[in-house]
């Protein structure tokens, strides 16, 4: 049998208030990239800055892009859509969905969430849409 701080740690319960009974709630928990594209030139990385901040100014720096990013999209037939006041940024073709995270620096292709790549600026994010595009297309090309 579980105790209640077992079952804490594995899902983020929490006794609800007036009674001895933990609540099921699952906490969500984020997924490590398994890749690193390396360090940027557009977002260099900060010592002692903290993670809001980082994040805020890799979002600021990659919207300042986004024209770069869709203009690459059209010109390989691809279509970007970006969600969420510039927090999500989806690459997609048929079957092929790119889905990008700016802030946080996660991309994720064809929603291979345990692969994900952590792409810090638009750069990094268009070589490796383009490597695994060209990787599933029939002929190994565009």
């Amino acid at each position: 049998m579980q105790t209640h701080s077992t079952l804490k740690r594995r899902t983020g319960s929490f006794i609800v208030a007036g009674t001895k009974k933990p609540s099921l709630v699952a906490r969500k928990q984020s997924i490590p990239d398994r890749v690193r594209s390396g360090r940027s030139s557009i977002v260099p990385y900060r010592s002692g800055e903290s993670f809001k901040a980082r994040h805020f100014r890799r979002l600021a720096a990659n919207l300042q892009h986004e024209a770069k990013l869709r203009q690459w999209c059209q010109q390989n037939g691809l279509a970007l859509r970006i969600t969420n006041e510039g927090h999500h940024w989806q690459v997609t073709e048929g079957r092929f969905v790119a889905e990008w995270w700016p802030s946080s620096a996660k991309l994720v292709i064809n929603k291979r969430w345990r692969e994900g790549i952590h792409c810090h600026d638009y750069k990094q994010a268009i070589e490796t849409i383009q490597k695994a595009y060209r990787a599933q297309q029939p002929n190994g090309t565009e």
